[in-house]
């Protein structure tokens, strides 16, 4: 779910240069949110302003969270995910976001270039 809402924020602020866009959720999305979460979780696609600030939803910023886990092999089990500034091999910076114990994806921040 984690993901998928990251997904979600990094395409509305990459795709939603105008003001008040409606960014329609492609129907095979919602088709699978749907048969996971019940009828009525998604609902009509209301016009938004692009995302300026995306630190608001997700900060960057060492960290880590415990979580237990309640299904799959490994239920019943706590992990301990984090979030974490790390140095790329040609010198730059990323931030390495755990997605499990043997899954990180890698966050760069680009600077938007003023129009």
């Amino acid at each position: 779910m984690v993901v998928l809402i990251c997904s979600l924020l990094t395409c509305m602020t990459i795709s939603a240069e105008a003001q008040d866009v409606i960014l329609q959720l492609p129907a095979d999305d919602k088709q699978t949110i749907t048969a996971q979460l019940g009828p009525g979780v998604v609902g009509k696609a209301l016009p938004s302003k692009a995302i300026e600030d995306v630190s608001i939803y997700f900060p960057l910023h060492d960290a880590a969270s415990i979580y237990q886990v309640i299904a799959g092999p490994n239920a019943g089990r706590v992990q301990t995910l984090g979030l974490a500034k790390v140095m790329r091999p040609n010198g730059g910076i990323a931030w390495r976001f755990q997605l499990s114990p043997t899954l990180a994806s890698f966050i760069s921040i680009r600077r938007r270039m003023a129009t």
